[in-house]
């Protein structure tokens, strides 16, 4: 029996289903392990949950339910219908034992266990000049000495989680033979050999860039024929539209990011006025030979642009699951497996 892991202390945080996917609320038949979009509004974007919150994990707190089935049997047979022959089958279950990584490491992606305490001008706690003798002045700044539960606003920080019914991972081997006597010194082996590998843990990444269900990918096609017309028109490396029969199409999603406008303003050329349409962080990911619509879709929706979105009417989680968790959404569960087949012939002698 293999218990889950626990906590010996309370310094650490713990995220919830709700608190991985945040805004785009999780559906109770979503498996965590074998997510299907339509199961766990995956590229779906609308808001039907509520901005993440971790808690505290506290002592003895379980990561995960214990799982109770786990019966490894060996089983093996012989027959000998005859002094030159053997037929033989075999079947074994070995349940693997896993280390401490996954959770030791995995864990401390939730905020809370360290607290950065730097002191610079930038972050208005150092004022220059100052002397070394001022030590009451180079230490750390004030910080809380605890974790303050609920946090909240942690838009650049990770969340983990277990799946709640994580699975212990399992291999399965079995055999079927015929071995017969050839003369007195040569033996003839005939065997099928069979295994497969269930359950095995892996981390899955749910903070994925959407592109396609969110019509995005059209767009940025069309961004790119905007710039190769106006690059042929002399009108300038500029992606904007510039109206009709001038080669080039609307372009709603990023005017919105761009300038706040909603798509029904998007016919209007006159309010492609911002210069990021011009910019090379837009520019060089619409080369015609080398596209990058994931690098597009990345500086679109960071530096502040996610606001002009929100005034436009986009939802939040237009591009991720959960927008206030840019460093990203992970959930450690039962994955991927394999599998074995094939047969073996040897001759003893």
């Amino acid at each position: 029996m293999q218990l889950p892991s626990l906590a010996l202390n309370n310094s650490y945080s713990r995220a919830t289903p709700e608190t991985l996917f945040g805004v785009s609320g999780v559906p109770p038949n979503c498996d965590l392990s074998h997510p299907v979009p339509e199961d766990c509004n995956l590229f779906q974007p609308g808001v039907r949950g509520a901005p993440p919150t971790f808690s505290q994990l506290r002592k003895g707190e379980k990561l995960y339910e214990t799982d109770w089935n786990n019966i490894a049997p060996s089983l093996g047979v012989a027959f000998r219908p005859n002094p030159d022959s053997v037929v033989h089958a075999s079947f074994s279950r070995s349940y693997n034992w896993e280390g401490l990584e996954p959770f030791t490491d995995l864990s401390l992606l939730n905020p809370g266990v360290t607290i950065t305490a730097d002191r610079s001008v930038t972050l208005g706690n150092l004022s220059a000049p100052f002397l070394l003798r001022d030590a009451s002045r180079l230490g750390p700044p004030d910080f809380p000495q605890t974790p303050i539960y609920p946090m909240t606003e942690v838009i650049t920080q990770d969340a983990f989680i277990f799946d709640p019914h994580l699975k212990v991972p399992y291999a399965d081997t079995w055999a079927i033979g015929y071995q017969r006597a050839l003369g007195r010194n040569t033996r003839l082996d005939l065997r099928y050999v069979g295994s497969r590998s269930v359950d095995n843990w892996s981390s899955y990444a749910f903070n994925e860039i959407n592109i396609i269900e969110n019509g995005f990918l059209n767009e940025f096609r069309l961004a790119q024929a905007n710039l190769q017309a106006n690059l042929a028109a002399g009108r300038g490396a500029t992606f904007r539209y510039f109206g009709p029969s001038t080669g080039t199409s609307p372009l709603p999603i990023s005017l919105a990011y761009f300038s706040g406008l909603p798509a029904g303003a998007a016919a209007d050329p006159s309010n492609y006025s911002s210069p990021q349409f011009a910019s090379s962080a837009f520019i060089d990911p619409l080369a015609r030979l080398n596209p990058d619509p994931f690098r597009f879709a990345n500086t679109l929706y960071t530096g502040g642009r996610h606001l002009n979105a929100a005034r436009a009417g986009l939802p939040p989680n237009f591009f991720l699951l959960n927008p206030d968790l840019q460093g990203g959404a992970y959930v450690f569960g039962n994955g991927y497996g394999s599998r074995s087949h094939g047969p073996a012939v040897e001759l003893y002698r």
